[in-house]
């Protein structure tokens, strides 16, 4: 499972950085001055002139008409300077900030009104910020940044907190290529820790300098860009705009997200002992009532869940248990009796409807339409219950990223010029030694590919959830039955979300839970259903993709179907009307009939544009129960025999890491690998397995059912008939053996990794981010 580090670099290895003019950057991207200022460039000139009077940027100008500049810090150009380390020659940046501040003090103090300070600067370099999330990996040194004032050094640190550091710079005193893309690659890397580290952080910028070549950066869950590169001597006016915003923009204009304010919660201790505490999070959600009107909630986390894809341009999803806090003139500490809910916080396209409304619609519509009473409680029952959720409003307004697409530079052709970083990052699917991690991401690669290789997606909207039920995802369980019980049940839902029309598209190992109800009462529940859809409904633009990649049916992987005939062909298929008007009969799932079948003989059309269809959504639960089984050991772990051990461990990295076993598995025909995994597993998961394989010779039986009819859409009624007989016939054969002594112990961990004496499991949590503590415990300082 890639670790933290390869998700970031996965996400830009192929891509490429869309560049503006600097002074489209400035006036579009960086964050707007206080009023105080008046207009940007009246207030540039201003410092500039004093900048000059004070003798910290010197001017020459010469008979040609132009200027040259020289900064006092800084008189010689860095490439030049022999001698001294980088760190010295930039600190010179220290007092050009100094210089700056000076001469904002003098331009803009009037009597009552003075200019507020906002940020300060340092410069670092030698040390690393303390960071929560990245430990091992957590060796990023920046070379310069801009902290909120208020912000001090304690407790022997030498720099700050990432979740402290405001705008972020690079630099290297020459300027080859080589520089400038070392540079690039780390100042990505910094704005992604800052976006990954604190939940606060919508956006974030950036700058670096080779010798004086400077560009500027930014960054948000939409985008990254940076400017043409510039002079810092030959142009200055940028720097000190650049410089303006970096200082006296308010935490809301540099990125940080008012709505979600940072808490320091004592923590329990012996008596006698140091106080300890730990921050958490109070988060605001917006929920319209019944009557239209915007109602603020605010919740308090108290523990960590998810935040794998925070490191990521897209959803940026994070995940907490929190409970509801009272609200007034004083933030009130949660109460005991508070439930302990879910928060997500994540990020949408516009245009998408909302999990919340989504699962609210299923809900009534199951009320309504799902006649058996049996089964509509089985469906409200494991599908999520919603509490609260609305977008997030900032001053009134839609949190949205923006949009620049009308600053970026193209050259004759029209095409947007671009900061290649292709030769300089490369990606990896495969585990890194950072950690063998098991556990694969909930909802990941859900966007569609950056378009063109530029580091582009759609706008995005911020957007709360809060979920009734809390529950541990199914990777984590350790009780056998308790694990293949929750597929069983989550299965159960599906087959009633078909019944209404609809497809989950979303399935994995992290979206379905286990909900402790009571002590020996475990549900499971069906989560994560902001990509669910009516089927055969209009595709829009983001929808051509979706799902966590490991779990994701082989079809939708490769976009395109499968299993229709290549040539003339005489096999079957169902005549039905369009699939998206299709709806079941409600009861009695497993005693539907099938219909009658007609040959197909002529050529067929060409292939239809693919569309998620239900046995995808089989397909990718199957995978979940199969992954419980492949990439699981029985507890303890028997590794005495290391040849059966390093041979499971092979097949679930070519399942659930590479996939490129996975088209070759579920090949009905295909015995070599099933020869081998049958003689890795354990006898016990054997028989597990023996059944998960009955389900998949039937589902690509299904599949090649529904798919015979190249002119027609798979047929959603079709499918839910041929493949639920099979799904809980063998799903219900293998609970029934795990409930059987002694197999109901049966334990089962993560396949330990080579040359280890601890399970994967023990330290794939710190690598994703799941199930994470929200800061270190501190002392009183």
């Amino acid at each position: 499972m890639p670790s933290s580090n390869s998700c970031f670099r996965a996400t830009i290895s192929s891509c490429t950085i869309p560049q503006t003019s600097v002074a489209d950057f400035v006036a579009r991207v960086l964050p707007p001055l206080p009023p105080l200022f008046g207009e940007r460039e009246t207030a540039v000139a201003k410092v500039m002139e004093k900048l000059q009077i004070n003798g910290v940027l010197k001017a020459e100008y010469k008979e040609d008409g132009t200027t040259s500049y020289t900064w006092s810090p800084m008189e010689k150009q860095p490439a030049t300077i022999t001698g001294m380390k980088e760190k010295q020659v930039f600190k010179a940046l220290e007092l050009i900030v100094t210089g700056i501040t000076t001469a904002v003090d003098k331009c803009f103090s009037v009597p009552g009104q003075e200019p507020e300070l906002q940020f300060q600067y340092m410069t670092a370099g030698d040390s690393t910020p303390e960071s929560n999330h990245r430990r091992s990996n957590n060796k990023s040194r920046p070379d310069g940044y801009f902290f909120p004032r208020g912000s001090q050094l304690s407790g022997g640190r030498k720099v700050h907190r990432w979740w402290d550091i405001g705008f972020v710079g690079e630099f290297k005193k020459e300027d080859t290529k080589k520089d400038m893309h070392d540079d690039a690659q780390k100042v990505l890397w910094g704005l992604n820790t800052i976006m990954r580290e604190d939940p606060r952080r919508r956006f974030a910028y950036g700058f670096t300098i080779e010798n004086t070549t400077t560009r500027f950066w930014f960054c948000d869950r939409s985008q990254i860009i940076s400017t043409q590169p510039f002079s810092f001597f030959e142009q200055p006016h940028f720097l000190v705009s650049f410089f303006l915003s970096a200082l006296y923009a308010d935490e809301t204009a540099q990125g940080w997200d008012p709505t979600i304010v940072r808490v320091r919660v004592a923590q329990p201790v012996r008596m006698g002992a140091k106080p300890k505490f730990k921050y958490q999070y109070d988060i605001t959600v917006h929920s319209v009532d019944k009557n239209g009107r915007i109602k603020n909630v605010v919740y308090r986390t108290e523990s960590l869940l998810s935040q794998v894809a925070a490191d990521e341009l897209g959803r940026g999803s994070r995940v907490w248990t929190a409970r509801r806090i009272a609200t007034g003139t004083v933030r009130k500490s949660p109460k005991e009796t508070a439930p302990l809910v879910v928060i997500k916080d994540y990020w949408v396209e516009p245009d998408r409807k909302r999990e919340g409304d989504i699962v609210n619609q299923l809900r009534q519509r199951a009320s309504e339409e799902i006649e058996a009473d049996e089964e509509k409680e089985a469906f409200l029952e494991h599908i999520p219950s919603i509490v609260h959720h609305g977008d997030v409003l900032i001053s009134g307004s839609h949190d949205q990223t923006r949009s620049f697409r009308d600053i970026f530079k193209k050259d004759r052709e029209g095409k947007i010029v671009t900061f290649d970083l292709i030769a300089g990052i490369r990606s990896s699917r495969l585990p890194t030694d950072e950690g063998t991690s098991t556990y694969l991401t909930p909802s990941s690669f859900v966007d569609p590919p950056l378009k063109h290789g530029i580091s582009l997606l759609d706008i995005k909207t911020h957007y709360r959830i809060v979920f009734k039920d809390y529950g541990e995802p199914l990777h984590k369980a350790t009780l056998c039955l308790g694990a293949q019980r929750a597929v069983l049940e989550a299965m159960e839902c599906l087959a009633l979300l078909h019944s209404l029309g609809w497809v989950h598209r979303d399935i994995s190992a992290g979206n379905i839970l286990l909900v402790h109800d009571g002590p020996d009462e475990v549900r499971g529940l069906l989560a994560d259903f902001e990509y669910a859809t009516e089927y055969g409904a209009e595709e829009s633009s983001h929808t051509t993709r979706t799902g966590t990649e490991y779990f994701m049916s082989i079809e939708v992987d490769d976009h395109e179907y499968l299993f229709m005939p290549k040539g003339p062909s005489t096999a079957k298929f169902t005549p039905k009307s369009d699939a998206g008007q299709q709806k079941l009969r409600f009861g009695g799932l497993l005693k539907m009939k099938k219909d009658n079948v007609q040959p197909l003989t002529q050529d067929p059309p060409p292939p239809l544009p693919f569309r998620y269809h239900p046995l995808n959504d089989w397909e990718s639960i199957w995978w979940v129960a199969v992954y419980m089984v492949v990439n699981r050991v029985v507890e303890p772990c028997d590794d005495s025999n290391l040849e059966r051990l390093d041979t499971q461990r092979e097949i679930a990295r070519q399942l659930f890491y590479t996939g490129s076993g996975r088209k070759h598995f579920f090949r009905p025909n295909f015995s070599a690998l099933d020869n081998k995994l049958k003689s890795a597993l354990d006898p016990r998961m054997q028989k597990i397995m023996t059944h998960l394989n009955g389900i998949r010779f039937d589902l690509h039986h299904a599949y090649t059912e529904v798919e015979a009819d190249p002119t027609r859409y798979p047929d959603a009624e079709r499918s839910l008939e041929l493949i639920t007989p099979s799904v809980f016939t063998n799903m219900n054969l293998i609970c029934d053996y795990l409930q059987q002594e002694p197999q109901s112990a049966l334990r089962i961990q993560p396949i330990p990794p080579k040359s280890s004496g601890k399970s994967v499991g023990e330290g794939e949590d710190a690598a994703v981010g799941v199930n994470a503590d929200q800061d270190e415990d501190e002392d009183e300082e």
